[in-house]
């Protein structure tokens, strides 16, 4: 099992430094790396992935730099921000495109996708252009893509942006599966995300590390401090809430309810909708890992 280290990496673009010595080691499971906007994180998944080559630093697998052995990189696959899709050719052809740019060919790779694509939702889209793709499709054809690479690390870089709470819980399902066995690094603003997906919470502010530990342990400097959300239903949500013993009230219109940090929000809204409810609109008025964020 393949393991991905950091030894003193500074890295940036032309005198511009982002990574400012950033030390660290990802390991099997799911690591959340939280952030401000351009605190360095999508610069760190770039340094990981071999595209960006640190300015000072090293960055190993097994003891050996991916720089120095390009042949590692096979072990590394990336999921961008923007997807990297082929506009002109269909989603099937894209996968094999990259499938076959990637030397797979040792095994029936069209049986991969039709298997994928079904988890996915993707199967009515395989003969379909790129370009005629929604942004959630896109999104899930690209996460396709980095699943049918099977490798043992997995840079993620917001993955289920822009798509529904159904196609959100099964790709946190497919990512919860993989990381048994593999080294996911899994990029979100989602605070809701990273408590429900990650073992390991690393914050990044300025460049560097402000904070690497396990999920317990960050739940657990949170002990005691009540999450506090605004939401505006059409319908009645208090046999939910009364299930979930989540403490509410009632103001001009708006449901607040006091909620514990580990308490997966998407899910109790899936709930809601389940019970007849329609949400509205929902209001973070005071989330505690926000804290950890502004230390």
């Amino acid at each position: 099992m393949a393991s991905l280290y950091l030894d003193h990496v500074y890295a940036g673009y032309q005198s511009k430094i982002i990574l400012n010595d950033v030390t660290i080691e990802f390991d099997k499971g799911v690591t959340v790396l939280l952030g401000p906007n351009g605190s360095g994180k999508t610069t760190l998944l770039r340094v990981c992935a071999g595209i960006i080559r640190p300015i000072r630093g090293r960055v190993l697998i097994d003891r050996k730099s991916i720089f120095d052995d390009i042949s590692l990189k096979r072990y590394i696959s990336y999921l961008p921000h923007r997807e990297g899709l082929i506009d002109e050719l269909t989603c099937l052809k894209n996968m094999l495109f990259y499938m076959y740019a990637r030397g797979i060919v040792n095994r029936d790779v069209k049986k991969v996708i039709h298997e994928y694509s079904i988890r996915l939702g993707l199967e009515d889209i395989l003969d379909c252009n790129v370009s005629t793709l929604s942004r959630g499709q896109r999104r899930k054809l690209a996460l396709l893509r980095v699943l049918l690479e099977d490798s043992q690390i997995i840079l993620l870089d917001e993955p289920t942006e822009g798509l529904d709470i159904i196609s959100r819980n099964v790709i946190l399902d497919i990512v919860r599966k993989l990381s048994r066995e593999r080294t996911i690094i899994y990029v979100t603003h989602d605070l809701d995300e990273a408590l429900l997906i990650g073992d390991k919470i690393c914050v990044l502010k300025n460049g560097k590390v402000v904070l690497y530990d396990t999920k317990d342990n960050v739940i657990a400097r949170l002990s005691g401090k009540k999450r506090k959300v605004g939401i505006i239903i059409k319908g009645d949500p208090v046999p939910v809430f009364e299930k979930f013993k989540i403490p509410y009230t009632y103001d001009k219109g708006m449901w607040i309810i006091d909620i514990d940090v580990n308490i997966d929000l998407p899910t109790l809204l899936t709930e809601l909708v389940n019970h007849g409810c329609k949400i509205l609109r929902i209001v973070d008025i005071y989330n505690p890992l926000e804290d950890i964020l502004k230390e």
